[in-house]
């Protein structure tokens, strides 16, 4: 199955989110950024508004944030930033890492780049998030090292040609910046997501989830029918798959 992701920002500040989210299987927001120049960190105007907006329509939920990171510590710095922001909320997607700015990491060594990427994921999964990063084509191809970075985390790759890349696997594919979806105007992102996030996120207890136990019936043979645990296990066959895909990637 494929989901419908919408990314938005500070960019589009009105949404009627109950039309939006009637068109779209989950959003990614922005959370906060890095400024290049003097590298002050913000919060994104518009993301509390957003994330409640969202929630409330129960939309599924991620996060990106914006890296003007050269160097690792700059990278852990943001990554510390970003757990701030992220206290107190529930994601049923994706904590992505955005690497794009030019302006501080366009003349990086691939090396010192995929570093940075790894500073800010590690620090952030370890405080138990699922976590990915966000790149184009180019930037995967050039300026980093993608397999390595692919093995550890879920990758959000922007790629908008029409025969845009296949050799470069990805979980969620940013496909355009020229979508429409009711309920705001103009223009947004949007991206196709192969994998069902939710399931496994929640199932993990990731993301500020409490784990879910999957021991709730004595049934040693697993054969329950009820809700529960069919719901159960949709999502530990999920699990499976991502972690299966994971391992495919690494024999690469």
């Amino acid at each position: 199955m494929v989901y419908k992701i919408l990314d938005i920002s500070k960019y589009q500040p009105y949404v009627e989110y109950e039309k939006t989210a009637k068109e779209i299987d989950g959003v990614i927001l922005r959370i906060g950024l890095t400024y290049w120049g003097a590298q002050n960190m913000g919060k994104d105007e518009c993301f509390e508004k957003h994330y409640a907006g969202f929630k409330a329509v129960g939309c599924p939920v991620g996060v990106y944030y914006y890296s003007a990171a050269d160097s690792v510590a700059a990278a852990e710095k943001e990554a510390e930033y970003c757990l701030e922001l992220l206290k107190g909320k529930q994601f049923e997607l994706p904590i992505y890492y955005d690497v794009e700015n030019s302006e501080r990491q366009g003349g990086l060594s691939k090396v010192l780049l995929t570093q940075i990427v790894d500073a800010f994921c590690s620090k952030v999964e370890k405080a138990g998030c699922f976590v990915g990063f966000y790149a184009s084509t180019s930037w995967l191809l050039n300026k980093l090292d993608t397999a390595a970075l692919s093995k550890k985390y879920t990758l959000w790759k922007a790629d908008y040609r029409t025969a845009f890349d296949r050799t470069i696997a990805c979980d969620m594919h940013q496909y355009t910046s020229g979508a429409t979806v009711a309920g705001i105007g103009g223009r947004v992102d949007m991206s196709n997501c192969y994998v069902d996030f939710a399931s496994v996120i929640k199932n993990a207890g990731l993301n500020g989830f409490n784990k879910r136990e999957n021991d709730m019936h004595t049934d040693k043979e697993n054969n329950c029918r009820c809700d529960s645990c069919e719901e159960v296990k949709k999502e530990n066959a999920a699990l499976k798959a991502v972690i299966e895909k994971i391992r495919k990637l690494a024999e690469i």
